[in-house]
C-alpha cells in the first residue's frame, strides 16, 4: 500500500517483527474499517458497538494475545485470545479475526491499549476506557501527525558490559503487581472503612520501604497551630528525624502541619464525581498557614534569611481504577481554574494506566514551583505499567528538594 491512500483513509503498521503495512479509518459513530492487502485490497468493518464490546472484554485489565497460533486456540489462553472473543461473541469471519492484530496495534498506537513489547507472543492490555482516544488519535494521524513510539525499551547498539545490571522500571513493575494484588485481595468484607484502612496500608508499607529513613509514612490528621483540624488523611509523609508527632497511636498520628511533606488520598476507583472531594480534603490541608517553625539559633537573634513558612504540601490521588484520563483532567482544570495554583493538586497516578502530574512555570519537570508569574498546567503521562515508578520519582522528587524547619510547639499551646 502507497502514501496515496484514499481520502479518509490513514496509514498504518502492526507491531512485532513482520511490521504489516495497512490502512484504516474512522466513521462519525466510532466504527473501524481496515484495509489489507493490494491485489486487491480486503476491507472490513468494525462497527462502533462492537469496539464497545471489545473494550469491555479488555476491563479486566489482563494481558490478551491478538495472534491465534495453535497454542492460544487450543491451549489455556484460548478463552482470552482477542480473535477467540470476536469470533465466539462478536460474529466475526475468518479475515475479520485475521485482522485482530492490525486492530490491536490501532488501539495500542491510540493509546487505549497497553502492548507488552514482546515481537512474538504479543499480548495486549485495556489502558484507558472508552473510545474518545480513537478519535483524537485518527484526527491527529489525518492532520499529518506522526505514529507515537510504543516500544519504551529500544534494542541496544552495543553489547551491554558484562556483570549484574538493575533495572529500576522491572523492579517497580514488580512492585506494582503486587500492589494491585494487595488491593484486590482488600475487597472482602463488609464495612467500608475497614475495606479502605487496608487499602491505604497497602500504600503505606510501600513507601514506608522504599522511602529513606527520615521520611515517616501513616494515616492519620494534620492540625495547624491555628487549632484547625483536617479530616482523617489517607496517606501522610512526614519528618521523622526532627518533628515530633503529636499524638500516635498504632494505626494513625496527629501531625504538625509544619512537619507534613505529603498527603495522599487512595481511591479503589477514581472517578469524576469523586474528585472535587478528593482535591478538597487535600486543599483543606495545603490551606494550613505553615508558620509556626523552631527558628535555628542566630547569636544576633536575628531571623534574617529563614524562611517565614514550610513549604506547601505536595498533593496526590492514588487510585487503582479510574474513569478516563482524560475525562479526569478536564474536570480537575475546571474545579482549579479559579484556585490559588498553590492548591492545586500535584499528582493523580492511575495504576498501570497513567499519571495525571503538575509542571510548574517555566519547567517541564513534574512538581511544586514558587514560581507563580505564570500559571502552572496538568499533563498526562500514559505511562501504562510504568505509572507507579513515575509516581515515586515525581513524590521523591518533590520531598528531597523540601527543607522542612520543625513545628514550633509554642504556638501550639494555649496556657490556662
Amino acid at each position: 500500500m502507497g502514501t496515496n491512500s484514499p481520502a479518509g483513509w490513514v496509514e498504518e503498521q502492526t507491531l512485532g517483527t513482520k511490521r504489516i503495512r495497512f490502512a484504516w479509518t474512522l466513521d462519525a459513530r466510532g466504527g473501524v474499517a481496515i484495509r489489507i492487502g493490494t491485489t486487491p485490497p480486503v476491507s472490513r468493518r468494525f462497527p462502533r458497538q462492537d469496539m464497545e464490546r471489545l473494550q469491555e472484554f479488555m476491563a479486566d485489565h489482563a494481558w490478551h494475545p491478538a495472534t491465534q497460533h495453535t497454542e492460544a486456540a487450543f491451549g489455556p489462553k484460548a478463552h482470552r485470545s482477542i480473535e477467540d472473543f470476536g469470533r465466539a461473541e462478536l460474529g466475526w469471519d475468518i479475515r475479520c479475526a485475521r485482522m485482530a492484530p492490525h486492530l490491536a496495534a490501532l488501539l495500542a498506537h491510540s493509546g487505549l491499549w497497553d502492548w507488552n513489547e514482546k515481537q512474538k507472543g504479543m499480548e495486549f492490555r485495556l489502558a484507558e476506557h472508552g473510545l474518545d482516544a480513537l478519535r483524537a488519535y485518527y484526527t491527529r494521524r489525518r492532520a499529518g501527525e506522526a505514529r507515537p513510539s510504543l516500544e519504551r525499551h529500544p534494542k541496544l547498539t552495543r553489547r551491554p558490559a558484562p556483570g549484574p545490571a538493575f533495572d529500576l522500571a522491572v523492579g517497580f513493575r514488580g512492585l506494582s503487581r503486587a500492589l494491585r494484588g494487595r488491593f484486590e485481595a482488600c475487597l472482602g468484607g463488609r464495612h467500608a472503612a475497614e475495606k479502605g484502612q487496608r487499602r491505604e496500608m497497602a500504600l503505606i508499607e510501600l513507601l514506608r520501604t522504599h522511602l529513606p529513613a527520615r521520611y515517616g509514612v501513616t494515616r492519620g490528621e494534620v492540625i495547624a497551630s491555628t487549632a484547625e483540624c483536617s479530616n482523617q488523611a489517607d496517606v501522610l509523609i512526614y519528618d521523622a528525624l526532627t518533628s515530633p508527632t503529636l499524638l500516635a497511636t498504632d494505626t494513625s498520628c496527629l501531625l504538625a502541619v509544619e512537619s507534613v511533606y505529603a498527603a495522599i488520598e487512595v481511591k479503589p476507583r477514581l472517578r469524576v464525581g469523586d474528585l472535587k472531594k478528593a482535591a478538597a480534603n487535600l486543599r483543606s490541608i495545603k490551606a494550613f498557614p505553615r508558620t509556626a517553625l523552631l527558628r535555628p539559633y542566630a547569636p544576633d537573634a536575628s531571623d534574617r534569611g529563614q524562611p517565614e513558612s514550610n513549604p506547601p504540601v505536595f498533593g496526590a490521588i492514588f487510585a487503582i481504577e479510574s474513569d478516563p484520563p482524560a475525562r479526569l483532567l478536564q474536570a480537575l482544570d475546571d474545579i482549579q481554574r479559579p484556585l490559588d495554583p498553590a492548591l492545586w493538586v500535584d499528582c493523580i497516578c492511575i495504576l498501570d494506566q497513567a499519571v495525571l502530574y503538575r509542571v510548574g512555570a517555566g519547567t517541564s519537570s513534574p512538581g511544586w514551583t514558587s514560581d507563580f508569574g505564570q500559571r502552572p498546567h496538568t499533563r498526562i503521562a500514559r505511562t501504562g505499567l510504568d505509572a507507579l515508578l513515575f509516581f515515586y520519582l515525581t513524590l521523591l522528587q518533590d520531598i528531597n528538594t523540601k527543607t522542612l524547619l520543625p513545628p514550633d510547639l509554642t504556638h501550639y499551646w494555649q496556657p490556662g
